[in-house]
């Protein structure tokens, strides 16, 4: 079923592509909040998966380095229930998915107070005795829409400001999509008119960019075994590539027409490479993976219109199993499973390593590190490749943790299975928040 909205002003006509019931699939309405109701993306959003630029940089945040001893003060907790996705924050609401022991929710939240906004139905929770129950991935939010995907691979565009269904596909009936062993776990990468994911179609469409406005197929490609990353775009000899880690290799594919330019082979145990690829030096890309896999890092290169990835090296020094580094100055810095390592990016080297936080996260703001540890400590150090100096850390959040903090408008968001917080790391002064 797809559902679509033909928005005037603040009135929604509904047109059903095909007959049924929606009422499971609407949207739980609260007291309406003191909230802008644009639909301007704004510079301090972060509004997907690692961030704005999707590079686990805080942009235009400058925040309070200098932690009281006691910990940051925290401004609201709330209790959900279990998943690992991530917290989207877009135009002072706050927003992520998680599973009520029989649905897979996604929540909208006032950002600055946690209350609930609207709830929506995504589908069926997904189950795992080992992996943890719940969704996987992250929303993604633009100009007035909340893109997601369930575990189980129903992919649905929602009102950001009051929930409601635009259009959702399934991708297991609508398009033969094959549900990875943990559940579907990407994070859609929006780009102008198309959203583009990691489908997992059995009948030639691993890779699809779907129409923004009606959810469909501008263009499918690709065949293999998908994964559990999320795709990036990098700008490479004057054509745009969507660089997608699968199963066994990575693949940059065309953004316009979905036709693969080049491919490098990055096979994992289980077909489990989560973290996401990272481009720097404008040519260059860095991935790796747990299960004793390591990392690589290689330079796509243009000659006579052929692309090529070219090795510069690859080693087991760093093993990201869930967690995505973040590159700063020549440096990546993250977890070699549960110990946080810097190395350099050029040669692969170890720089220095620490332990203390388990199997992390981190993201970067104002020149440091925020980690968030996986039994929920939080911690801050500044950037640097001359070793780790820790400035402060507290207990943020109880539970497990493998999902990545969030930062906007001076506010961090934490999350562990069951709970999230946000905590007040501000670094403006009075005068300048007024």
């Amino acid at each position: 079923m797809i559902i679509k909205y033909l928005l005037s002003g603040s009135v929604a006509f509904l047109l059903l592509a095909c007959a049924g019931s929606v009422k499971e699939e609407g949207a739980v309405r609260a007291v309406n909040e003191a909230l802008p109701m644009t639909i301007e993306d704004q510079p301090t959003d972060w509004p997907q998966w690692r961030g704005a630029e999707r590079d686990g940089l805080a942009q235009f945040s400058p925040i309070n380095t200098t932690w009281p001893e006691k910990g940051l003060s925290r401004l609201w907790k709330k209790t959900l229930g279990d998943g690992f996705s991530a917290v989207s924050i877009w135009n002072k609401r706050a927003y992520t998915q998680y599973s009520n022991g029989y649905d897979e929710i996604l929540i909208c939240m006032n950002a600055a107070t946690g209350k609930t906004l609207w709830k929506a139905r995504l589908g069926a929770s997904f189950l795992s005795s080992m992996g943890g129950d719940g969704p996987r991935s992250t929303p993604t939010v633009s100009q007035g829409v909340v893109y997601t995907m369930s575990a189980f691979g129903t992919v649905a565009a929602h009102d950001a400001l009051t929930g409601e269904d635009i259009w959702r596909i399934d991708l297991r009936k609508d398009h033969d999509g094959d549900v990875p062993d943990w559940g579907y776990a990407t994070c859609a990468l929006l780009h102008e008119n198309m959203l583009i994911i990691e489908a997992g179609s059995k009948s030639g469409g691993l890779f699809m960019a779907l129409n923004r406005t009606d959810g469909s197929i501008i263009w499918q490609s690709g065949t293999g075994k998908g994964a559990y990353s999320s795709p990036i775009l990098a700008t490479i000899g004057g054509e745009n590539h969507i660089i997608f880690l699968t199963g066994k290799d990575v693949r940059g594919i065309r953004l316009e027409d979905g036709k693969q330019l080049w491919q490098t082979p990055f096979p994992t145990s289980y077909d489990n490479n989560i973290a996401t690829p990272i481009l720097f030096d404008k040519n260059k890309i860095y991935v790796s993976a747990g299960y004793g896999t390591g990392a690589m890092v290689f330079a796509v290169e243009q000659q006579g219109g052929i692309y090529t990835a070219q090795e510069i090296w690859r080693n087991k020094v760093m093993k990201n199993h869930m967690s995505t580094a973040v590159f700063a100055d020549g440096y990546l810095y993250g977890f070699d499973n549960s110990i946080l390592k810097c190395i350099d990016a050029n040669t692969g080297e170890e720089v220095w390593k620490t332990r203390g936080y388990g199997k992390g996260t981190l993201l970067m703001a104002d020149g440091h590190l925020i980690i968030l540890g996986e039994k929920g400590k939080l911690g801050i150090a500044p950037i640097s490749s001359n070793g780790f100096q820790e400035k402060a850390a507290f207990k943020a959040i109880s539970g497990r943790c493998w999902t990545m903090p969030s930062i906007a408008d001076g506010r961090i968001y934490v999350r562990s299975r069951f709970e999230m917080a946000c905590y007040d790391i501000d670094g403006r002064t009075s005068a300048e928040v007024r």
